[in-house]
């Protein structure tokens, strides 16, 4: 810094001093040679001077042009456009329309107040300011290009809770300290306070009631201002009343329609009544924020728990909350819309109202609206821009050509400059030069531009360092670096480190990014398996909107969750193998970039190389032979071993398989020998009667002959004829009785005698009966106290069949004995007998059938079990007491009934069986 300047010319190799005496004046800081050869100097105090040497003018740029105070930095844009820097923003001169423009980026009022030291080049269209102490800033042109206001700059309050325009283009604001009136073409801030006896100066909003009365809403009443007349009116609240005045709106009868902490409040300026409607006339809450008109003529109030709206013709009051279709009903402003359109804001976006479509939409986080919560509201240049809890946020909605194009959303807060971003409710104004005017206390903020959508440009991302082993991220450019100082005799310590790092490790790769100088090619260790990579989006715009997602192909099942984070985590103890790392990032325009990729690989330890494999694979070859063999061996010793039991247990089988044959067989001849005792004893009872007879008659016949002779004797010849006829007959029966006997004892031998097989025709209605007789008779024989009816129900057209009638007959005969047991046990349990006169019953049945004959043992028993049912025809079950019985009848009988291609089956229920033997005709 100088107050003189050097001119070299390197040709004459002399020096000129220029300063005071030759035109210049102040402390020179900067200086800039512009295209047409002239030189730029700034200094802290009188702007900017010019010199041209080829003319031999100095020109100073000062506060006769417009240029007041100094400048620290100078810089030209390719338009041509001169840049200077100072303390809290730019100045821009255009040497070719040789006008001034004012830029405020508001250093001041973001920190320390810090001035710019540097201006650099534009990149992308934005200009880069650097300060003192807070780093870089960002200047957009495109941008909102905002100022911010304050008590220091003139205001009477910080806080903002009201803003209107005249029509002479003042801007009315209405503040927590009284009115300031901001006049555009002075740029000067007036201050016009209430009487204290006509009102209070602490105002909640200000409404343009008609083009020359604005209502101003106060505490404690609200004040009507006439600005053709230049008067103000104050009409004081009462506790009848409210306490708080906000927002009004004008009625087509005059009367204003006002919003208050009481309720909406009816004023009728023709007689001065008050009209008030509440939560007990219809209202959702008696909180009503702010009032607006549509197109309709019908008022729409914001009120804490949500929106009503008023048809004053009708005199109707209805509702609109969450059930009707709002995404809340915590809402906070509702403003109308260029095309007639009521937009409600609140906790949870906007919803957007058309009543002539009937229609709610509805637009929130879901479509990428963030944040949510909202407070103020405006429209510019066909846009809605929202007031929030975030900063201010312009919306680009889908057009008419394309309904399905996304909902756009551009932020701006504190990365762009904005030193507050908590905006005021219901505050906002769009003047008729185009700015927007936004309370945010403790500022009150004016964005001079539109901004301009981002375009749909993909973002680019770069992966600016690879960290192995936390070591440095510059490892490698360390590296290469010593290269480029070989010529030195010493290499600097952290270059030598470096290189012995990865030399020891034998870390490997191919060539160098130019840029980011991270390995490409990369090959490692499998012990230095444990990396971090970092990342950059190098846009310049809403830094603080850039995130980023990530995934490590190799290790990750997905990608990572969004971070702003440029560094992703550790990756630790990564196995061998190769991998792919990839990373994507998301900017201004909420578009995710393509991904940018990079690769590497981890080697095995050598124990996992595949020439360690081959080893591996020739040992355990090796190895196996060698447990084959051995096993090979000792399976022969142990084969042969079991060739040798399994002989002995073979022998065994057979020898317990012919013991079971002969037991089998045993218990077969028991069964049999028991019903040939049950015949025996049966046949026995039969026998019994004709000897009897034989013996009867035999006696008689003696004492015949005797009185046949004692007639002989004594001559009587007609007497002894008698005798002799009676005697005939008597050897006539006793003849008739051996026969009966004789075929008694042939049938006894049939049965005993071993079956041959052979079918013949038989005649089952006699083999039945002769077997129920003989069962019958055999039972009374074991046991005088057995006695129980039996009943033959006999079909007199059944043909007769062929079959092994000795087989059929002890089928019969084991059904038989089993109908009588179980009907004698039943006798002598006692349980019905005297109780309902039990009398057992035994009914044997035939009857001829469409394909053959059936016969049926009914029995008057206790019944079958179900859980006995299945099992009956079993070998070896029996129901009878241990030593009763063998369990092999029904089996057997079961078998010879299927061996005849017949069917033998039972039904039973409490008190009465049935077994039923059906065979082929």
């Amino acid at each position: 810094m100088s107050s003189e300047i050097g001119i070299v010319n390197p040709e004459r190799k002399s020096v000129k001093l220029l300063g005071i005496n030759e035109g210049l004046e102040g402390d020179f800081f900067d200086i800039t040679e512009a295209p047409d050869g002239s030189v730029w100097l700034t200094t802290f105090e009188k702007g900017a001077t010019s010199v041209s040497l080829e003319k031999g003018i100095i020109s100073l740029l000062g506060e006769e042009q417009g240029y007041s105070g100094g400048s620290i930095d100078i810089n030209i844009d390719p338009s041509g456009q001169f840049w200077f820097g100072y303390s809290n923003g730019f100045t821009i001169y255009n040497p070719f329309k040789s006008t001034l423009k004012t830029i405020e980026t508001n250093s001041a009022k973001l920190g320390s107040g810090a001035p710019a030291m540097s201006l650099f080049d534009h990149i992308n269209g934005v200009y880069w300011e650097g300060t003192y102490s807070l780093g870089m800033q960002l200047y957009d042109p495109l941008g909102m290009d905002s100022r911010h206001l304050s008590s220091n700059d003139g205001l009477i309050s910080d806080d903002v809770w009201g803003i209107e325009e005249d029509k002479e283009h003042r801007v009315w604001l209405a503040t927590y300290g009284g009115l300031n009136i901001y006049d555009p073409s002075t740029k000067t801030i007036k201050y016009l306070e209430i009487p204290r006896q006509n009102g209070a100066n602490d105002h909640r909003g200000i409404s343009e009631i008609s083009e020359d009365i604005f209502f101003i809403g106060s505490a404690g009443g609200f004040s009507l201002l006439n600005l053709k007349e230049s008067t103000i009116t104050s009409y004081q609240g009462s506790a009848e009343t409210a306490r708080f005045f906000w927002r009004a709106r004008l009625h087509e009868d005059g009367s204003m329609w006002m919003g208050t902490n009481d309720g909406l409040l009816v004023f009728d300026q023709n007689n001065g009544t008050m009209k008030k409607i509440d939560g007990f006339t219809g209202l959702a809450s008696n909180i009503v924020w702010g009032v607006e008109k549509d197109h309709l003529g019908k008022f729409w109030l914001v009120t804490d728990t949500g929106i009503n709206f008023i048809d004053p013709e009708k005199n109707t009051v209805a509702f609109l909350g969450a059930m009707e279709g709002l995404s809340t009903a915590d809402q906070s402003v509702v403003f109308r819309s260029s095309k007639d359109e009521m937009i409600i804001g609140g906790a949870r976006g906007i919803s957007i109202i058309n009543k002539e479509r009937n229609q709610i939409i509805n637009v929130n986080g879901d479509h990428g609206l963030q944040p949510e919560s909202l407070y103020d509201m405006v429209e510019s240049q066909g846009r809605i821009q929202l007031g929030t809890s975030n900063g201010i946020v312009i919306i680009e909605r889908p057009s008419q050509e394309n309904p399905n194009q996304a909902w756009r959303f551009m932020n701006f807060g504190r990365a762009e400059g904005f030193p507050y971003t908590d905006y005021n409710q219901m505050t906002a104004k769009v003047t008729s030069d185009g700015k927007v005017w936004w309370g945010a206390a403790p500022v009150l903020t004016v964005n001079l531009n539109d901004p301009k959508f981002e375009n749909e440009t993909t973002p680019t991302i770069d992966i600016t360092g690879v960290r192995i082993m936390d070591q440095a991220s510059q490892l490698f450019a360390k590296y290469e670096s010593s290269l480029f100082l070989s010529r030195f005799d010493s290499l600097p310590k952290d270059l030598e480190s470096a290189k012995s790092y990865i030399e020891k490790n034998n870390i490997k790769w191919n060539s160098l990014d130019r840029n980011s100088k991270i390995p490409l090619g990369l090959v490692l260790p499998y012990n230095q398996n444990s990396l971090t990579f970092t990342f950059s989006n190098p846009a310049v715009k809403s830094r603080d909107e850039i995130e980023y997602r990530y995934v490590l192909e190799g290790a990750d099942e997905e990608w990572s969750e969004i971070t702003k984070a440029p560094v992703s985590k550790t990756y630790f103890n990564l196995l061998p193998g190769n991998y792919s790392f990839k990373v994507i990032t998301k900017g201004f325009n909420g578009i995710w970039s393509e991904p940018s990729k990079y690769t590497f690989r981890i080697n095995p330890p050598w124990w996992f190389t595949w020439w360690a494999f081959l080893i591996y694979a020739a040992l355990l070859g090796l190895l196996i032979y060698t447990i084959v063999q051995v096993r090979s061996y000792y399976l022969k010793k142990e084969n042969r071993i079991l060739e040798e039991r399994v002989q002995h247990r073979t022998a065994q089988l057979k020898k317990s398989i012919e013991d079971l044959k002969a037991t089998q067989e045993q218990l077969i001849q028991s069964e049999k020998m028991a019903s040939l005792g049950e015949l025996t004893a049966g046949i026995a009872h039969e026998i019994q009667n004709p000897l009897n007879f034989v013996n009867n008659f035999s006696e008689i016949s003696n004492e015949l002959i005797d009185e046949m002779k004692e007639e002989l004797a004594a001559g009587h010849t007609n007497e002894a004829v008698e005798i002799a006829e009676d005697l005939k007959e008597n050897l006539s029966k006793i003849n008739h009785h051996g026969k009966r006997a004789g075929a008694i004892v042939k049938g006894m031998l049939e049965h005993s005698r071993s079956n041959s097989g052979e079918k013949t025709l038989t005649d089952i209605n006699a083999l039945a009966d002769e077997y129920i007789r003989l069962s019958y008779h055999g039972l009374r024989a074991k046991d005088k106290s057995f006695n129980a009816n039996f009943k033959l129900e006999l079909d007199p057209d059944l043909p007769k069949v062929k079959v092994v009638g000795q087989d059929i007959g002890r089928v019969l005969l084991n059904l038989i004995n089993n109908a009588f047991y179980v009907v004698d046990e039943k006798a002598k349990s006692g349980s019905d007998s005297h109780k309902e006169g039990y009398k057992p019953e035994v009914i044997v049945s035939t009857k001829k059938t469409e394909n053959g004959i059936e016969i049926s043992v009914q029995d008057n028993g206790k019944g079958i079990p179900e859980s006995v049912k299945d099992k009956i025809f079993q070998p070896f079950f029996t129901t009878k007491p241990a030593g009763s019985g063998t369990g092999l009848g029904l089996s057997l009988s079961y078998d010879i009934i299927k061996a005849h291609g017949g069917e033998l089956k039972v039904e039973s229920q409490p008190g009465n069986t049935v077994f039923t033997i059906t065979l082929q005709g």
